[in-house]
């Protein structure tokens, strides 16, 4: 039994490690405490997050039809997308990103399910999913504006990202049954230009476990709910033998359960495994800073080596080009004072033959004339 209980806190580990691609996590010895009103804006995102699974939970008990077992499918598909997408933004280490990048898949969900796409997909079940989404859309916006309260040079910073989300959504296309979180934190942080002082440390060992455990109780908690949507889905689609489903989620459900337990009855458990990972981690990027300052020294080196042989080879080119230009003008001269040689002896003889030949000629004609009047 511990055996499967470790397995599975280390996979839920790992889950909420990699659910956060855009931020690195910071372990340090002497980190900052998070500021109250980070620590509050986390809490809310999260309440934010598990109110909004509870609704899409709870949907179907709404409605006064029957669905079709197409509607079924599309509806049970969509809500363990949904659960994911928003799982994944909310769970973010850093509330500022988890805020923008929730906002902006609940921006981009709401726009999807007006389409007439989502009405043919979805069928009677479109305007109920379109009223939660417009619910949801005004409660993110109305989180975001308690968080985002800056004063930039172009306007509130609320303002500015609401306007940069929905420009930025508008271009963008999703699948209806199969999506995920949509991170769009880094561009917006970047096409604002703002600073990057929130990034500066996740906050005390205290802190980074207190939001582990919070991950890993709503993980917990959801987690069950999402494989049963998940697993009657694929029934309804591949059109698999209901006993076994059952039995299939009553053992994972008995799993999670078991989980639970443990760590209710070892709340020491989590904070020694983080304390063994954290001194790992320490010990490995020790190693990889070794490694990375002596591959550094050794390119920075050889860097300089390629540095002067460059050098020596661009003077030496220099030298060879001057000599070939040199031996060009040279010869270039050479040509010039012979064509001027062989146009001026060109010229002279021009010249005696315009002026001297017609002057020899009439004292030869005058001579015989003289001779023959004698």
């Amino acid at each position: 039994m511990n055996k499967k209980i470790t397995i599975m806190i280390l996979i839920v580990m790992s889950l909420f490690f990699t659910s956060c691609s855009l931020l690195k996590l910071n372990i340090e010895g002497n980190a900052e405490p998070l500021p109250e009103k980070t620590l509050n804006a986390r809490l809310d995102i999260r309440t934010y997050g598990n109110s909004f699974f509870s609704k899409v939970a709870t949907i179907d008990k709404e409605i006064d039809f029957e669905m079709t077992q197409d509607e079924e499918e599309h509806f049970l598909f969509w809500k363990v997308s949904v659960a994911n997408a928003i799982y994944s933004t909310t769970s973010q280490v850093l509330p500022r990103a988890a805020l923008v990048d929730t906002w902006y898949t609940v921006i981009v969900l709401n726009q999807e399910m007006k389409t007439k796409e989502a009405k043919e997909v979805f069928g009677k079940m479109q305007p109920y999913l379109e009223k939660v989404l417009e619910e949801e859309l005004k409660e993110i916006e109305d989180l975001n504006k308690v968080y985002l309260t800056e004063e930039l040079e172009d306007g509130s910073l609320y303002d500015l990202t609401k306007t940069f989300l929905e420009k930025n959504a508008a271009d963008v296309k999703i699948g209806l049954l199969d999506f995920t979180g949509l991170p769009i934190f880094n561009l917006w942080k970047t096409t604002l230009e703002l600073s990057d002082e929130n990034l500066k440390t996740n906050g005390t060992m205290s802190d980074s476990i207190s939001n582990l455990t919070s991950s890993m109780n709503t993980y917990s908690t959801q987690t069950p709910k999402v494989l049963e949507w998940q697993t009657h889905a694929l029934a309804y689609k591949y059109n698999l033998n209901g006993s076994e489903i059952k039995s299939t989620l009553k053992s994972i459900e008995d799993l999670s359960i078991e989980t639970q337990n443990f760590l209710r009855k070892n709340p020491d458990f989590l904070k020694t495994t983080i304390k063994e990972i954290d001194s790992l981690m320490n010990k490995n990027i020790k190693s990889i800073n070794l490694i990375l300052e002596a591959n550094i020294k050794l390119l920075t080196k050889e860097r300089e080596k390629f540095q002067l042989y460059i050098t020596e080879e661009r003077a030496r080119t220099i030298e060879q080009v001057d000599v070939a230009v040199k031996e060009q003008i040279d010869n270039l001269f050479d040509q010039v004072i012979k064509a001027i040689k062989s146009v001026m002896v060109i010229f002279i003889l021009f010249v005696i033959m315009i002026f001297f030949a017609p002057l020899g000629l009439g004292i030869y004609i005058g001579k015989k004339i003289g001779k023959k009047n004698k």
